[in-house]
């Protein structure tokens, strides 16, 4: 070190002074030295913080992600029942209340199903021998006779010109047979009949939940 004044270092400390005559010596203390990096228990301890953080945060990523996949199938099962529920009312009243082998629907008590429509993940729809490839199915009941209520608790009265639409919409990615209700088509008061129940005709092993979104809307006589 430099400087007129010795130096003296002791247990880690430096001191800069001088010796006095009976051997003491005489100074002040300039700093201690420093030693540098981490003990192993140091590091052992960091580690075992970030990875206790880590393993949290990696426990919320697939909770993460169910949720927004199960958000964006909703999405998209609404785009299609509405695209669906826009297309019939758009059809020919005379054409609309046919099922879908082309037979009339006739009478209040009275429903029939239109051809099953398929669409992709994307919501694109598919013809029907790519079936297959289809992530979402569409059943599209009509219930024509639309029987109105009353004020009063009076019967309701049927209006020939106006019929009931019911849209579902199916997330079916492995294109398992859906059930339908086994309601008779004349009962009043089976209202799901013509409707898949929620459940697949047999069962598959290893499948999650069947989704169903069900939407109604009405569609008036355009002429």
């Amino acid at each position: 070190m430099s400087g007129n004044a010795p130096y003296l270092m002791i247990n880690h400390f430096i001191f800069r002074g001088s010796a006095g005559r009976n051997g003491h010596f005489f100074g002040q203390t300039i700093g201690a030295q420093k030693s540098g990096g981490f003990s192993l228990v140091e590091v052992v301890l960091a580690i075992g913080v970030v990875a206790f953080a880590f393993v949290a945060i990696f426990a919320l990523i697939p909770a993460g992600m169910s949720i927004s996949r199960q958000a964006m199938e909703a999405s998209v099962g609404s785009q299609i029942a509405q695209r669906v529920i826009n297309d019939a009312q758009q059809t020919d009243f005379n054409e609309l209340i046919k099922d879908a082998g082309g037979k009339a629907i006739i009478g209040a008590n009275q429903t029939g199903r239109k051809a099953e429509r398929y669409f992709d993940d994307q919501g694109n729809e598919l013809l029907a021998a790519k079936k297959s490839e289809a992530i979402y199915h569409v059943n599209t009941r009509i219930a024509p006779a639309t029987v109105l209520p009353q004020n009063g608790g009076l019967a309701g009265v049927e209006n020939v010109h106006l019929v009931m639409i019911t849209v579902q919409v199916a997330n079916n990615p492995r294109n398992q047979g859906l059930a339908l209700s086994v309601d008779p088509s004349n009962s009043l008061e089976k209202p799901m009949r013509n409707l898949w129940t929620g459940a697949y005709q047999q069962q598959p092993d290893n499948t999650r939940a069947l989704n169903i979104l069900t939407l109604p809307a009405l569609a008036a006589r355009n002429k």
